[in-house]
């Protein structure tokens, strides 16, 4: 369970992360950090077991002590509900294109905290397998990528 995000225990970070991704064709790719004051939803309080499948992110300290983590829905969308009339008639699945999918996620900008991660399937094929590293940066790389981005140097983190 999460040290931190538990209601008894004092949240010791004023600030989170909000990190734009882009997946497309199984990479993840880091498209802007911005720094906001604000905390991170409570984390769940069980951390994915080995061999999981599906998506989630985790926040870890440099021991590789796990400080955060967040399930994902599935963000590829490989088929859309269609009305066959809109006055009431049956409903069908039709596949979409494989399009590039955007979202944001909240991490805690924990002081200790060194490594972020997301994790998933990098193919349909993979979905119900083990998830996969889709990308890790250090936690220091997204502070200095939100600094560059705000234009103005930013306090460390307390």
């Amino acid at each position: 369970m999460s040290r931190f995000h538990v209601a008894s225990v004092a949240v010791p970070y004023t600030h989170s992360l909000r990190v734009a991704l882009s997946l497309k064709d199984g990479k993840l790719r880091v498209l802007q950090v911005v720094r906001v004051a604000m905390r991170a939803p409570a984390a769940p309080p069980s951390p994915p077991a080995k061999e999981q499948s599906g998506f989630w992110f985790e926040v870890r300290d440099a021991q590789g002590e796990l400080l955060y983590h967040r399930p994902l829905p599935h963000p590829v969308i490989d088929s859309i509900e269609v009305f066959e009339d809109p006055k009431g008639g049956s409903i069908r699945r039709v596949p979409t294109k494989r399009a590039e999918v955007k979202f944001d996620l909240i991490l805690p900008d924990l002081p200790q905290a060194t490594e972020f991660t997301v994790y998933g399937a990098g193919r349909d094929a993979d979905l119900r397998k083990p998830s996969t590293v889709l990308e890790r940066r250090s936690m220091s790389s997204l502070r200095e990528g939100a600094r560059a981005q705000s234009g103005r140097p930013e306090p460390d983190s307390k």
